[in-house]
């Protein structure tokens, strides 16, 4: 479930990406870069909580 969440975020941010720049490139390329920019972390991040709080990853017990 949370891995197909992952792929479902990163799949909507790449087609974010293509419709900021089909829609910002001609008119405003320094607003468009800018977006992509950003958007690029929103995949990161979904990566980063589902290596976080995923349950079907075991999580390590125990002092050091």
């Amino acid at each position: 479930m949370w891995f197909a969440g992952l792929l479902i975020v990163a799949i909507l941010t790449l087609g974010a990406v293509i419709v900021i720049h089909a829609a910002m490139a001609a008119q405003d390329a320094e607003s468009a870069a800018t977006m992509t920019y950003a958007l690029t972390f929103i995949p990161a991040i979904g990566a980063l909580m589902y290596g976080l709080f995923a349950p079907d990853i075991p999580k390590p017990k125990g002092g050091v």
